[in-house]
C-alpha cells in the first residue's frame, strides 16, 4: 500500500506532466489557407472567335488604387482562348485581360496606383469595375469564368532574312516602321534560321528592313559599321561599308557609332 506522501507526489507530477505536454497542441502549425483553380475562356467580342495570347488576371478588389506588395495570379490564354489560373486563394476579384502583344501602357497601371488627380483616378476605376467582371473565390470550389473582350485586330509580319549567298542570316537585326504619324517602329533579330516575326501590329502601312548580324573581326582589325537607308533589305555586298573612327569607349560588344 502507497502512503499518502508517495501518492501526492505521484498526482503532482502527472499534472506537471500533462501542463508541459499541453502547449504542444497549441503549437501546432496552421494549416495553410484553401486555394482553388480559376479557369474559363476567353473570345472576342465581334466575332465570337478565340481570344489568343490573351494575358488573364485576379486582381483583389481592394488593392484597386491602393496597390502594396499585391499577388496577381497570371495566365496566358492558348490558341482555343482558354487560360487556367491556380492557387487562388478566396476573395473577390476582378478578371482583367489584356493581349499580350500589346504595345502601349496597359490599362491596369491606371487603376494600382493613386495619380494624384483624385478625378482621373475616380473615372479610370468606375470604367475599370463596369468593363471588368467581378466574382467571389470562396476558395473550397473550383470556378469557371468566360467572358468576352474588345477585338484589337492586331496584325503580324514574318519572314525570312538572306545573305548575299541566299542562305539565311541568323541573328541578323530587322527594323519594322509604320509610315503612320506616330513613325512608331520596333527592332528584332532573326532566329537561327534566319525566320521573324513581329506581331501586335495595327492596320497600316510598315516599313521593313535588315541588316546583317555583327561580325568580330579575327584579324586584329576594328570591327566595321554597316551604313544604310531604312526602307530597303539590304545584304552585305550591297552596303555601304564606312570605316568608322572608334571614340576610344567601343568593347567587342558595342560598336563605334560615333
Amino acid at each position: 500500500m502507497l502512503s499518502p506522501f508517495l501518492i501526492c507526489l505521484t498526482l503532482i507530477t502527472g499534472t506537471l506532466v500533462q501542463e508541459n505536454q499541453a502547449p504542444k497542441k497549441t503549437e501546432a502549425v496552421a494549416a495553410p489557407a484553401e486555394t482553388v483553380m480559376v479557369t474559363g475562356r476567353v473570345v472576342y467580342e465581334d466575332t465570337g472567335q478565340p481570344a489568343t495570347r490573351h494575358r488573364v488576371q485576379l486582381i483583389v478588389a481592394t488593392a484597386l488604387l491602393n496597390a502594396r506588395r499585391l499577388r496577381i495570379p497570371t495566365a496566358m490564354t492558348d490558341e482555343r482562348g482558354e487560360f487556367t489560373l491556380r492557387a487562388v486563394y478566396a476573395g473577390e476579384y476582378y478578371v482583367f485581360s489584356e493581349p499580350i502583344d500589346l504595345r502601349r501602357q496597359s490599362r491596369l497601371n491606371l487603376v494600382l496606383n493613386r495619380s494624384g488627380d483624385d478625378d482621373a483616378d475616380a473615372a479610370n476605376l468606375d470604367q475599370f469595375k463596369k468593363t471588368n467582371p467581378r466574382i467571389t473565390v470562396d476558395g473550397q470550389r473550383n470556378m469557371e469564368v468566360n467572358f468576352r473582350v474588345p477585338n484589337p485586330h492586331f496584325g503580324s509580319i514574318s519572314g525570312t532574312v538572306f545573305d548575299a549567298t541566299h542562305q539565311p542570316a541568323a541573328r541578323a537585326t530587322v527594323h519594322v516602321m509604320s509610315k503612320g504619324e506616330d513613325f512608331s517602329g520596333l527592332t528584332l533579330r532573326t532566329d537561327d534560321q534566319g525566320r521573324y516575326k513581329v506581331r501586335g501590329l495595327q492596320k497600316g502601312e510598315y516599313i521593313v528592313s535588315a541588316s546583317p548580324p555583327a561580325k568580330e573581326s579575327g584579324d586584329g582589325e576594328k570591327p566595321r559599321g554597316y551604313q544604310g537607308t531604312p526602307g530597303a533589305t539590304y545584304f552585305p555586298s550591297a552596303l555601304l561599308l564606312k570605316r568608322l573612327a572608334c571614340c576610344g569607349r567601343c568593347t567587342r560588344r558595342r560598336h563605334c557609332q560615333r
